[in-house]
């Protein structure tokens, strides 16, 4: 369906985004034999392999997506550039039209570090949920009042200002600007760039619940064990050098 789609989109172009320097880079990760183009064949297996998705209807779907023409059952590199290179509309996703290295590493270790610090408190996503869901929806200013010191909305909602309150008060955790801004970003694509530094909530439209965000914990895992290969490769090549 529809909303399938568009989550293996978001998570198609965030693992390209994350794992190639450049979007002539990330075509020759899909051409495996190096033909230069990508049969459906190809473009699914790959898919399955790095575990994107397991069903091959599902990553047909995305191959229909991205080609130009479908029928012909190949890929070529003007199609995989030109849909990386398009505007992400759908559900807010950040345009990757230049996928810039050094936004990757801040996103990755942005990632890594809460993922780490939420896994040493929490024993699974529910756990976690719980965790920032009970924090209170604004910062304490001069005048505390209910949103500062408590949630009347305890346990059923995620939203920016909780999220980052569980960072900072909870979990410890003292990431840079830019750090936040890309966990705010991760969790929160629809969220205005204005709104990053907000106190307090002002609504409710772009919280998540339990299920989204699962999701999006599903999705950092799946996204920081995709990098790890490319890790230990970097490993092997320098013991390889030395």
């Amino acid at each position: 369906n529809d909303e399938k789609l568009h989550l293996l989109i978001s998570a198609f172009r965030l693992f390209l985004g994350t794992r190639f320097h450049s979007f002539k880079d990330a075509f020759l990760g899909f051409d495996r034999d190096k033909d230069g183009v990508i049969s459906v064949t190809e473009f699914v297996g790959h898919l399955q392999d790095l575990q994107i998705t397991e069903r091959r209807m599902d990553g047909e779907a995305l191959f229909n997506h991205i080609a130009s023409c479908s029928e012909t059952g190949y890929l070529t590199m003007e199609d995989f550039v030109r849909w990386m290179s398009e505007t992400a509309t759908d559900k807010g996703q950040k345009n990757y039209e230049s996928i810039d290295v050094d936004e990757r590493a801040v996103m990755r270790k942005a990632l890594l570090q809460l993922c780490e610090r939420l896994e040493a408190r929490c024993l699974n996503s529910l756990q976690m949920f719980r965790l920032a869901s009970t924090m209170p929806r604004a910062y304490t200013e001069r005048r505390a009042d209910i949103y500062s010191l408590a949630n009347p909305h305890r346990d059923a909602l995620v939203t920016p200002v909780q999220l980052r309150r569980c960072i900072e008060e909870v979990l410890g955790g003292n990431p840079s600007p830019r750090e936040m801004d890309a966990l705010l970003s991760f969790f929160f694509p629809q969220l205005p760039l204005e709104e990053y530094r907000s106190r307090r909530d002002g609504d409710l439209e772009h919280a998540l619940d339990l299920k989204a965000f699962q999701k999006k914990y599903h999705e950092m895992n799946k996204l920081l064990m995709l990098s790890e290969p490319s890790k230990q490769q970097q490993q092997t090549q320098q013991r390889q050098q030395e």
